[in-house]
């Protein structure tokens, strides 16, 4: 579970973002520049304790928040984006040594209490109800999820995951 809340200030704006269990990312803190409105700050606290700096832009053809860590090993670019105002994804990814990055994790997040894509002619994600895009077989049947975080859930538990599906789907039946 991800909480985003807002940190208000007289002087400037920021999201502070708290992840329950995180396996790379525990806490940040995301600010706006207060010298150059088109530059970001993320200051991290990593799973194994440490704190981490990133610097960052809004990349309008991504349409993605890419910050990037001048040091360290591990987490090392962080690219946040928004697909609507009820779903986002997160990926995280370290540097290789020839510069370039390569993927960690991405894990998605549906705002609590919301369906997100509902409607759409796409089948729903076994975890989220979303837009399940990635195909999955279990005991010979088709699931489908909308990211490599619910592919990874469904991965290690797939019985589970269908359990509270089978209950999330009963109780908006009521």
């Amino acid at each position: 579970i991800a909480t985003w809340t807002w940190k208000l200030s007289k002087k400037t704006a920021a999201m502070e973002l708290k992840i329950d269990r995180g396996k790379y990312l525990t806490f940040a803190v995301l600010r706006p520049s207060s010298k150059n409105a088109d530059v970001f700050f993320l200051s991290a606290k990593l799973a194994d304790g440490t704190d981490r700096e990133f610097t960052g832009r809004f990349d309008p053809k991504s349409k993605a928040l890419v910050l990037v860590a001048e040091k360290g090993e591990g987490v090392s670019r962080i690219t946040l984006t928004a697909l609507h105002d009820a779903r986002s994804l997160i990926l995280l990814e370290s540097r290789e040594v020839d510069g370039s990055f390569s993927r960690i994790a991405e894990v998605g997040y549906t705002r609590k209490g919301v369906a997100f894509a509902a409607g759409e002619s796409f089948p729903p994600c076994v975890v989220t109800d979303g837009k399940g895009t990635i195909a999955l077989k279990y005991k010979g049947e088709t699931y489908y999820v909308c990211c490599s975080g619910c592919k990874d859930l469904f991965d290690a538990d797939p019985a589970g995951v269908l359990a509270e599906m089978k209950q999330r789907r009963e109780a908006s039946k009521k």
